[in-house]
Order: C-alpha cells, then sequence, then structure tokens
C-alpha cells in the first residue's frame, strides 16, 4: 500500500511540474521564444518567422470576450497612427465562432483588416494550446528574435519604447 501511495504522490509531482513548464514557456514575461505561428487570409499565409528583425505586438481576441476587444481596437489605433518606417508591426488574430461576425466587427471598430486575421477549426485549436489561450486572451510583445518580452504591454510603455 505505501508503494503504490508514493508512486502515486511521485506522479502527481510529476504531473505537476511538467504543466508548470508548459505554461512558462508563453506565459513568463522575458526570454521564452514564442511558439510557432501560422494564420491564413486570402491564400496569404502568416508566419512568426517574417517578422523576425521587428518587434512584433501579437494580439488574441474574440467578441466574447470584452477586455480582449477592446484591447486590440486600442492596439490597432495605435498602429495605425505609428510612422511606417518603425520596426514594430501588428497582428491581431481572432476566435470567433464565425468569419462573418469577425468580418463584421473588423468594419464597426474600424480596425486595420491588413493586421486581422480569423483563426478557426484546428488551426485556432491550435494557436489556443500554443499559447495557452485557455484562460483569457492576451496580447504578447515578441522581440526581434522570436522572444516574448512582455504580456498585455499598455499602450503607454509601448508609446515609451518606441517612441511614437
Amino acid at each position: 500500500m505505501k508503494k503504490t501511495m508514493l508512486v502515486i504522490v511521485i506522479f502527481v509531482v510529476y504531473l505537476v511540474s511538467v504543466s508548470a513548464h508548459t505554461d512558462r514557456v508563453v506565459d513568463a514575461v522575458e526570454g521564452h521564444t514564442a511558439p510557432f505561428l501560422k494564420v491564413e487570409k486570402n491564400d496569404t499565409i502568416v508566419s512568426l518567422d517574417q517578422f523576425r528583425g521587428k518587434y512584433l505586438l501579437l494580439t488574441f481576441w474574440s467578441s466574447t470576450d470584452a477586455q480582449s476587444r477592446i484591447s486590440c481596437k486600442e492596439y490597432s489605433r495605435m498602429f495605425d497612427d505609428c510612422d511606417s518606417k518603425t520596426k514594430f508591426s501588428h497582428i491581431a488574430i481572432n476566435f470567433d465562432c464565425s468569419e462573418r461576425l469577425f468580418e463584421e466587427i473588423v468594419r464597426r471598430d474600424k480596425l486595420n483588416p491588413e493586421s486581422q486575421f480569423y483563426a478557426m477549426g484546428d488551426n485556432a485549436a491550435q494557436l489556443m494550446k500554443d499559447y495557452h489561450l485557455q484562460r483569457g486572451f492576451k496580447t504578447l510583445l515578441v522581440d526581434p528574435q522570436g522572444q516574448v518580452i512582455a504580456k498585455n504591454p499598455t499602450i503607454k510603455h509601448l508609446t515609451e519604447m518606441f517612441s511614437l
């Protein structure tokens, strides 16, 4: 009986340590590489590798999550006001239940359609898993080398950082 309990305790400790490590990959503020990212729109494929050499603001949002929708709108406006010569890009990935709803919100909120992408099916599920989005949507700032350097940065922080 004691051996069985010991095995169970060791197994539980192992599972907890593995799942804690997995969360840290994206939830950490500094030093972790952003997971693989690939989204499509109108026969165009965009991946994280295309933004090497630039800072990338990566926003995950949904119309069902009010805070993420508001944040996406604020980030999109800030990016639209930026000088196009900055080494700063913005991609927003939406997880709504329908692409038509997504397109209508992009139109109503006057979001830049160039930076807006809709994720669906297996791709959406993989992104949700890789970026740990089950506990809420977020925005990540990724440096030119692909490292996550900030989670949910404020507009003030970004403005100061990029002298916008």
